[in-house]
């Protein structure tokens, strides 16, 4: 439990929105002015009225001390109204639209509008707290109904939709921490502490009023209501942006852009919902983004996530996902993330006819193909980095193997129920080494790092699947009473045998780079004593003994000359199988296109292929500098 109440706690520690809220209401926002406002002139409140100003109560308005009339025109004022100081001058904005500083042809009730602030032609700005330099223009409705915890507390139904794994949000709530309250892995009193640290959040940021934070900008929206808006963040024309927070930074703007209904939701910093998505009791972590019509609701999205069109629904979605045309994904558990879901996916079967109680879990890098159905319950979380074919429909089902393709049936076997599929565990490494290369590429560039798939579990999945592979005795086809892990799919004894050496070969190469890169940091060779000594003692470094405890079960007895020569064998050979999946696309493309060879790069110039002969070509190197005497 401490664990767990641990991270909570230092999430909500590190909390902007608690502390923005935190600082309004040291400053007494709301009702009391803050310290140095005084109440205007009787000449301030006569060159107001001549500039078409009306007041309820001009006694109720109060100014920063260098307060400047002329820049507030007419306006219609009541309640409470906190001024700062305008100076009038001209501001870009956004799409060209530029504005001078100041309060012009508005109707404000009890609001604080901060230095330098723009307020123009704005139908209903009501308790509303208007940061430095914000900018709120052409908007109907800009206000807050009572006390607010700005969609803080809103009920995420994750993985299944009638609510049995439900999740209550808070504006820092991550994707791990969201797992393990869903995963089964919290008792009762975990989760209750977690409700009783979650309401001592909600209750220090519960707020009277929408607040938009500095450099902010509000533009030719319908309705902001109950609303947080951090800093520098852009809401563009939006139909409606309601009880929710959206978290930005000046390194990180987030946006909801043209069209976008954003409801009883979270953005985090970077996050966007434009072009007519709707995000309804979600949450969007940073740098996600819902677009072209996508509607999610009850759903949590991870980092750098892409939904487009299709709708997403009560599921928990991972880093890195891409659903960018119409589909359908729901009550998902996908917490690694970093697949896609194809046009037409229909992952969401989860209704029974008696309820709509049932699940997905999906591995890390699942790829859902065109048109696919997939029936629910469905556990795929140990066959990460699998493709389901475009148009295979798959039954309820467990699959344990990762890097696998599960396509329709390539023969019809007598003893094989006809709505079962054929699966190639491993094919990915075997026969589509260039979509791996690819991904780890495409990751690097995101993260401005590299980055690599083959991490400790995922190794692990791939050495319990070959060890199943491995102890099955010879048959042409083998089903799930044969080998565990197999699902509603049979496997031929071809494939299986491509799978045990395509394994072998990915496991090797994890292993030996990873001592080959142990070797180098330390300017080690193959003849030192100290090199030696690295494979055979433990390591504080978990990735490294990981990598070392499997490299001892293998191959305690070679040598570490022996174990250089075969990390270059290994990735040469992975290296010639990237090469040799891309170079399928030349030949299939030719034979059906005409100009396909003059307007398609060929595979030896291709970017991921390149890549991969030069850090191939970089290995060598190092393993010369190991080998060397």
């Amino acid at each position: 439990m401490a664990a767990l109440l641990d991270d909570v706690q230092r999430l909500m520690d590190s909390s902007s929105l608690l502390a923005t809220v935190g600082e309004l209401a040291a400053c007494g926002v709301f009702p009391k002015p803050p310290d140095g406002y005084r109440k205007l002139t009787s000449e301030e409140i006569e060159i107001l009225r001549l500039q078409g100003n009306e007041a309820e109560d001009w006694s109720q308005i109060h100014v920063a001390p260098d307060f400047c009339s002329e820049t507030v025109r007419n306006n219609r004022l009541f309640g409470k109204i906190l001024l700062g100081r305008f100076t009038g001058k001209d501001r870009d904005l956004v799409h060209g639209v530029c504005r001078r500083s100041g309060v012009y042809d508005s109707i404000l009730k009890d609001v604080h509008i901060a230095d330098e602030a723009i307020i123009y032609r704005i139908g209903w700005l009501h308790r509303v707290f208007v940061g430095q330099r914000a900018a709120i223009i052409d908007c109907t409705m800009v206000t807050c109904g009572a006390l607010t915890t700005f969609g803080c507390g809103t009920l995420l139904s994750l993985g299944v939709q009638t609510g049995e794994r439900c999740v209550l949000a808070f504006a820092e709530l991550d994707v791990n921490l969201a797992m393990r309250l869903v995963a089964g892995g919290c008792n009762v009193e975990e989760l209750a502490e977690y409700r009783r640290c979650l309401q001592g959040y909600l209750d220090r940021i519960q707020c009277p009023c929408t607040v938009i934070s500095e450099e902010a900008i509000l533009l030719g929206t319908g309705l902001v209501q109950d609303t947080f808006v951090g800093p520098r963040a852009t809401v563009k024309n939006a139909s409606q942006v309601s009880n929710s927070t959206i978290l930005s930074s000046f390194q990180h703007p987030s946006l909801v852009g043209d069209g976008a209904l954003v409801r009883d939701s979270i953005l985090q910093a970077g996050s966007e919902v434009d072009s007519g998505a709707q995000l309804c009791s979600s949450l969007l972590c940073s740098m996600a983004r819902a677009e072209r019509n996508a509607k999610i609701s009850g759903s949590l999205i991870g980092p750098q996530s892409r939904i487009g069109l299709g709708e997403v629904t009560s599921s928990l979605i991972g880093p890195y996902t891409s659903a960018h045309h119409q589909s359908l994904l729901i009550a998902t558990i996908w917490p690694g993330g970093k697949g896609n879901v194809a046009h037409g996916a229909n992952v969401g079967s989860n209704h029974t006819s008696r309820a709509p109680d049932q699940e997905l879990w999906c591995g890390e890098g699942v790829f859902w193909g065109l048109g696919v159905n997939v029936s629910f319950p469905a556990n795929l979380s140990r066959s990460p980095y699998s493709v389901v074919a475009a148009g295979v429909s798959c039954l309820p089902q467990r699959v344990e193997f990762p890097f696998s393709l599960i396509d329709r049936p390539a023969v019809r076997l007598e003893d094989i129920p006809s709505g079962w599929n054929e699966i190639r565990p491993a094919w990915m490494l075997a026969e589509n080494a260039y979509a791996v290369k690819r991904r780890e590429l495409r990751l690097a560039v995101a993260e401005k790092s590299p980055q690599e798939i083959f991490h400790r579990d995922i190794v692990d999945m791939m050495r319990a699947a070959m060890y199943r592979l491995s102890s099955a005795e010879d048959c042409p086809y083998y089903c799930e009473k044969q080998i565990a892990g197999l699902g509603k799919n049979y496997l031929s004894n071809k494939a299986r045998c491509v799978a045990i050496t395509a394994y072998q070969r990915w496991i090797d190469y994890y292993v030996l780079r990873g001592f080959q890169q142990q070797l180098t940091t330390r300017g080690l060779t193959a003849a030192s004593l100290a090199a030696r000594e690295l494979l055979e003692e433990t390591s504080n470094d978990s990735h490294w003994e990981h990598q070392r405890e499997i490299l001892q079960l293998q191959y305690a007895r070679s040598s570490i000359g022996e174990l250089m020569e075969l990390l270059g064998q290994q990735a040469r050979s992975i290296a010639l199988d990237v090469q040799k999946s891309k170079a399928k696309d030349d030949l299939r493309g030719a034979r059906i296109i005409d100009d396909y060879a003059e307007v398609h790069i060929p595979a030896e110039r291709d970017p991921v292929v390149c890549a991969t002969w030069d850090e191939l070509a970089k290995l060598e190197q190092a393993i010369l500098a190991i080998v060397a005497t």
